[in-house]
């Protein structure tokens, strides 16, 4: 499946890079407000604020998305991003675009773009 494949090839590669040295990959997350997206969980585990269960979705093989519930604290790991549902005290993200520059090289590497 092209989206687990994806979620394990940006930790990868983010794991390559950070092992080459001199390299500056930023993990980045949507936020939505008031929001659950996909349906199920792959996981669910305590995390303290949206950005604390983005990383956490980060670290955990085949999560693409979040919902973290902002009156317990509980981080809802998601395997797919299909729907969207309003509901208060949810906030809700997908993994990002990770943006990788090199200072020392001189051919110039933007961005590692992945079917997400």
């Amino acid at each position: 499946m092209c989206i687990r494949d994806s979620a394990m090839m940006v930790r990868r590669v983010v794991t390559l890079l950070f092992l080459l040295g001199s390299v500056n990959a930023a993990l980045q997350c949507t936020l939505t407000p008031n929001a659950i997206i996909g349906s199920g969980s792959l996981n669910q585990t305590h995390a303290s604020s949206p950005e604390d269960c983005c990383q956490k979705c980060y670290d955990f093989d085949g999560c693409i998305g979040y919902t973290f519930a902002t009156d317990s604290q509980v981080c809802f790991l998601k395997d797919n991003v299909y729907g969207h549902q309003a509901a208060e005290n949810r906030t809700s993200g997908t993994l990002s675009l990770i943006h990788i520059s090199e200072p020392t090289r001189l051919l110039s590497i933007s961005y590692a773009v992945f079917c997400l």
